[in-house]
């Protein structure tokens, strides 16, 4: 977890965005619960659980389309190289100057079991849970093993890809609205205690006189928390199937 939390946020962004989440859950819960103490130790915990919810799964995901789009570009530029009659191991070489990033050091590792050990090795690319990818080193390997038309091998897989992707940025959208709404809800339904607390103080004064009312509002504060990390883990959820 902290491995991939460095490779997305620079040492500032995994500082700043964490304090200032504490900083928003601790004031709420101040007012909410009128305890410094718990509010401490509940802010701990919830600024973590949110920065992971709101920042790390979001910025997960939007590497993971970035790396979509990388691949489909790979998978494309290969095929063109293979189309125009040049081997598998040329095409990789020469694609690999087109992408960036992850999808540059992988192409890089298959290059280099084709060096060393004279195999064509794509299993890595399975991380990406990419199905048409799949598909496309299938054919990828059937050119290399037993040749063929490229046009004909290739271009049902990358009609496919780029269904794939097509469909996965449909889904993200339409679930961005969803959630865009949701957290509208979310949020005035976590107005509501700091609310009564302006508008009905010494009502709400002496509900906070009673020891398990405090515990109340942390308990109801740690359910938006919860609520929020498992509506953001549904969010990014953007397979298809095809």
């Amino acid at each position: 977890m902290y491995k991939e939390v460095k490779t997305l946020f620079s040492v500032w962004q995994m500082i700043i965005w964490p304090v200032c989440l504490f900083a928003i859950s601790y004031g709420y819960l101040v007012i909410t619960t009128g305890t410094k103490w718990l509010s401490f130790i509940v802010s701990i915990g919830t600024a973590l659980m949110l920065f992971h919810a709101l920042f790390v799964r979001s910025k997960r995901i939007r590497v993971y389309q970035k790396n979509l789009k990388e691949l489909l570009k790979y998978a494309t530029t290969v095929a063109f190289f293979l189309r125009f009659g040049k081997n598998v191991y040329y095409s990789l070489k020469e694609t690999q100057k087109t992408v960036s990033g992850s999808i540059k050091q992988d192409i890089e590792t298959v290059i280099e079991k084709m060096e060393k050990e004279k195999k064509l090795d794509t299993d890595h690319f399975k991380k990406y849970e990419f199905p048409a990818l799949n598909q496309f080193h299938q054919m990828l390997h059937i050119e290399l093993e037993k040749g063929g038309d490229a046009k004909e091998l290739f271009s049902p897989v990358l009609k496919a890809m780029s269904f794939e992707l097509a469909k996965r940025d449909e889904l993200y959208r339409r679930k961005k609205e969803c959630v865009t709404q949701t957290y509208t809800l979310i949020g005035m339904v976590a107005f509501m205690p700091v609310l009564m607390v302006f508008m009905t103080h010494d009502l709400y004064q002496q509900f906070l006189s009673y020891p398990v009312s405090q515990g109340i509002m942390a308990a109801f504060y740690v359910a938006i928390v919860l609520n929020i990390a498992a509506m953001q883990k549904r969010f990014v959820d953007i397979s298809v199937r095809i």
